[in-house]
């Protein structure tokens, strides 16, 4: 097939995934508490301010960057929730847009494979209808591998991308750590040696990673007392590590055929699978020593991660997919072909991605992805505007309070809040503290939101209105009781 037909198939391609992409955007998927955190921090938080809290968040502060003059004209605009999520998905479909015209109109790969990687599981899915920072990720990596003219050809534009990368996630890190490390090994293998007196270039790329990684550091890293949520501080370290390989491999690369790793746990069986393909790994970048070393010390990093700081999730382990399929375009560019062996390697990989592209679509399309819209849209249509609600559990309830657009109260302090922080404890008031806090409102009663059921014992008086506890993909529930103050 000559080049013409290829880009005008490519051409077709992007005009059928982004129209599907938005489709399932703006129609199906409902923002959940991840998606929309980083939105409501760029719209309630100046500039400075939202610097200085990110080390409550976990990550760093390009997509917050990012977000932040969307956010501007959201507030300049006055604009209502619904319309704030057309703006805040448009943002990040703008992003997506671009890594998918790289994709399919830069790489070299054979088209068979950029097509189905385009239509995959975790690019169209998890970082394209799903509204996150990782997608600033992969547009960065599939950016700097298009600049990559040739082997060991790095260039200033490399160094912006290389400390850009760690402004985005712990992974993009490990991604720039892991391509800095390649580039090392293409000089060495070059010259014999690695002399970066000899080569500026390269000191200024091993510069930029460097400081990328002490900025990730400094802007991360928890300064609190409060122990930090989520740390994998009271599980067994064999169990952490099986899970974490089994995570990082199996369940990243034959997504839909291992089981759900966070759901079912790990498995002797799907461990060894995970172990058998690091073997497959080595064999298919053998030929390649920079690539090779590349993918060992990031998996390497991940399932360290994995290990001892977070065990993740698919969204996480998804970027491990994406990274195997930047070095494959490396190692294609490189060799300008792949071996038919590895080439059936590969398509193994990219048709679990089919597969779970399809079910995951299917799931969007008949449940919610959040209960969060539905009770938000009651709260609208039967709340009265001088009506008090209290929230508990902020960490929870934020989705709710961002699609109602009205004041949702918390207590200790009684104030309205549109945010979490992650390691704020999440505090249940006593039903008398509710009741002087209503009459402190002039309210003979008050609407509760909790993100679970409350018991009877701990509040015996409160009713329940409505539950929102039908299906949905990130189970997030929601009840919504009475509580008279008299």
């Amino acid at each position: 097939m000559d080049q013409k037909n290829k880009n005008w198939i490519s051409g077709v391609v992007l005009l059928f995934i982004a129209v599907g992409c938005f489709i399932l955007k703006f129609k199906y998927h409902e923002l959940w508490k991840d998606e929309w955190q980083p939105w409501l921090l760029a719209r309630d938080k100046s500039f400075p301010d939202l610097l200085q809290f990110l080390h409550l968040e976990g990550h760093p502060s390009l997509w917050f960057t990012y977000l932040k003059p969307w956010a501007l004209v959201s507030n300049i605009a006055g604009l209502l929730p619904d319309q704030q999520v057309l703006l805040f998905e448009s943002a990040h479909g703008l992003l997506f847009l671009v890594a998918l015209y790289i994709l399919l109109f830069r790489f070299k790969m054979p088209l068979a494979f950029r097509l189905a990687m385009a239509c995959g599981f975790y690019f169209f899915y998890q970082y394209g209808v799903v509204n996150r920072g990782y997608v600033l990720l992969i547009l960065l990596s599939f950016l700097l591998v298009d600049l990559l003219k040739e082997k060991g050809k790095i260039n200033g534009w490399t160094v912006v991308i290389l400390f850009l990368l760690c402004q985005t996630e712990v992974y993009g890190v490990f991604v720039a750590g892991a391509l800095m490390l390649g580039f090392l090994v293409d000089f060495y293998q070059k010259e014999n040696t690695i002399s970066f007196w000899k080569n500026k270039s390269l000191l200024l790329n091993a510069m930029a990673a460097l400081v990328g990684l002490a900025l990730f550091v400094l802007t991360v890293y928890p300064r609190s007392s409060h122990e930090v949520v989520g740390l994998n501080t009271d599980e067994i370290l064999i169990d952490n590590l099986a899970h974490s390989i089994q995570g990082n491999f199996a369940n990243a690369f034959w997504i839909g055929v291992i089981p759900d790793t966070n759901v079912f746990g790990y498995s002797a069986l799907d461990v060894m699978a995970g172990l058998l393909l690091l073997g497959f790994f080595v064999w298919f970048f053998w030929r390649d020593k920079s690539l090779l070393a590349a993918f060992l010390v990031y998996m390497l990093g991940a399932v360290l991660f994995g290990t001892f700081i977070y065990q993740g999730g698919v969204r996480h382990w998804g970027i491990n997919f994406i990274f195997f399929m930047v070095l494959t375009e490396m190692y294609y560019r490189r060799n300008e072909s792949l071996p038919k062996v590895k080439m059936a390697l590969v398509a193994t990989f990219l048709l679990c991605q089919l597969y779970y592209n399809f079910l995951a679509i299917n799931k969007d399309v008949k449940h919610p992805f959040s209960n969060a819209y539905a009770t938000a849209q009651l709260i609208k249509r039967e709340v009265p505007e001088n009506a008090i609600i209290v929230a508990i559990n902020k960490f929870e309830t934020v989705p709710v309070v961002a699609y109602v657009g009205r004041d949702i109260y918390s207590l200790p302090d009684g104030n309205p809040f549109t945010y979490y922080k992650w390691l704020d404890k999440v505090y249940f008031p006593i039903e008398a503290e509710l009741k002087v806090f209503a009459q402190y409102k002039k309210r003979t009663g008050l609407i509760i939101l909790s993100p679970k059921p409350l018991s009877k014992d701990r509040y015996p008086n409160i009713k329940i209105w409505k539950s929102f506890e039908n299906y949905n993909m990130k189970k997030e529930n929601y009840y919504l009781y009475l509580l008279d103050a008299n």
